[in-house]
């Protein structure tokens, strides 16, 4: 999937029914080449059960987020 400015691309990659995170890849307009990321955590035991809390957040170039990707499959995929 290719990302394009002003359009996000967000998946799910945890959901049990009682907690769940997110990650969420944003091209940054005003930097050609970079991207945000963000990974989320949601509890419904929480307090506020319906809220998203940033766990991490990290903007790195298109390199970076191919290389993390790589690393992620690698790790996967390894054992």
């Amino acid at each position: 999937q290719t990302l394009r400015i002003g359009f996000d691309m967000t998946q799910t990659i945890i959901d049990n029914g009682a907690y769940s995170e997110r990650v969420t890849v944003t091209p940054i307009a005003a930097a050609k080449g970079q991207f945000h990321i963000k990974l989320e955590s949601q509890y419904k035991g929480a307090k506020d059960p319906e809220a998203w809390r940033t766990v991490y957040e990290i903007t790195c170039t298109q390199w970076g987020l191919e290389q993390l990707g790589k690393e992620i499959y690698d790790a996967v995929t390894s054992g």
